[in-house]
C-alpha cells in the first residue's frame, strides 16, 4: 500500500468521493477549490512542584474546504468524513464564494503524487511511553536543582504530537504528508539574596519522542540556570535612542510585524500598502 492509499484509508474515502466534493464546490462558479483532510493526535504532561500537575490526550479529525471565486473566499468544514457531511460543507463553501449563480462544474481527475517522509517518527510503543515521559520530567526537575542551589521552583512540559494530512485541489494536485513534534520546555525561579527570578528554555523539534533523551534534559537545564542566573546582573537600561542589534532566529518576528506585511501581495495588489508606488522602482 502506498502512503497515498494508506491516507486514503485513514479518512474513509475513493478518489471518486474526492473529485464529487471538488466538483459540488465549483459548482457555483468558483475559479479554485481545495480539500485539507488534518488527522492529529497530540499527547502533553506537566511536571510542576516535583509532582505530575496535568496531562492530557486530544485527536482533531476532519476536513476543511475552500473555494476562491475572483476575490471571494468560501470556507467550511466537517469533523467528520461521512460523504454526506463533507458534501453540507462543499456546498457551503460554494454559497459563500459564489455570487449565487449555479453552474455545471468541469470534469476533471484528482491526480495521485506519492511524497517521501520528510521527518522522522519512531513508532516503538515503549519510546511513546507515559512512563518515559514522566521519569525524563523528574530528571529534569533532580538535576535542576541540584545544579543550582538557588533553584526554588520547576516547571517542565513534555508534548508531542502527529499530523496527517491529505490535500488535494482542483488542479489536479494530491498532497499527503506526516508531521511529527515533539517539545521539551522547561521554566524554573531562583532566589538570591531576596531577589526572585525566572527564566526558561525549550526545544521544539519535526521529530517523534525518540528525540527525548537525557542528554537533551540535561543541555536544556544547563541553558535554562544559565539564562536565569543572568538576570541577577541585569541594568535597567538608560533611555533614549540607541542601537539595536538583532540576532538570528526570533528577531525575524519583529522586522516581520514592522514592516513585512506591508510587503505582501494583496496589499500591493490593492494599493493600500505604503510601499505600493515604489513597485518596480530600486
Amino acid at each position: 500500500m502506498t502512503q497515498y492509499q494508506e491516507y486514503l484509508s485513514l479518512f474513509g474515502v475513493t478518489p471518486q468521493d474526492l473529485q464529487k466534493l471538488l466538483s459540488i464546490a465549483l459548482s457555483r462558479g468558483g475559479d479554485y477549490a481545495d480539500l485539507y483532510f488534518e488527522d492529529s493526535i497530540s499527547d502533553n504532561i506537566t511536571l510542576l512542584d516535583a509532582k505530575v500537575s496535568s496531562a492530557g490526550h486530544h485527536i482533531d479529525y476532519g476536513v476543511g474546504i475552500r473555494v476562491l471565486s475572483g476575490e471571494r473566499t468560501g470556507y467550511a468544514y466537517s469533523e467528520t468524513t461521512e460523504l454526506s457531511a463533507m458534501e453540507r460543507a462543499a456546498r457551503t463553501a460554494a454559497m459563500i464564494a459564489s455570487d449565487n449563480e449555479t453552474i455545471k462544474s468541469p470534469e476533471g481527475s484528482v491526480g495521485i503524487l506519492d511524497t517521501k517522509r520528510h521527518y522522522s517518527i519512531s513508532t516503538k510503543e515503549a519510546e511513546n511511553s507515559i512512563e518515559k515521559k514522566i521519569a525524563l520530567l523528574y530528571e529534569l526537575d533532580e538535576i535542576t536543582k541540584q545544579a543550582d542551589k538557588r533553584v526554588n521552583k520547576v516547571i517542565a512540559l513534555i508534548a508531542n504530537s502527529v499530523s496527517r494530512i491529505l490535500f488535494i485541489n482542483s488542479l489536479g494536485e494530491s498532497y499527503v504528508d506526516e508531521r511529527p513534534m515533539t517539545t521539551l520546555s522547561t521554566n524554573c525561579v531562583m532566589e538570591e539574596k531576596g531577589v526572585s527570578e525566572s527564566g526558561g528554555c525549550s526545544r521544539s523539534f519535526r521529530k517523534g519522542v525518540e528525540m527525548l533523551n537525557s542528554t537533551l534534559v540535561a543541555e536544556v537545564s544547563s541553558e535554562m540556570i544559565s539564562r536565569t542566573s543572568f538576570l541577577f546582573k541585569a541594568r535597567q537600561p538608560k533611555g533614549g535612542v540607541m542601537p539595536v542589534i538583532m540576532g538570528a532566529g526570533a528577531s525575524g518576528i519583529l522586522l516581520h510585524e514592522a514592516m513585512g506585511h506591508a510587503f505582501e501581495e494583496d496589499f500591493n495588489r490593492k494599493a493600500i500598502s505604503i510601499f505600493s508606488a515604489t513597485m518596480g522602482k530600486p
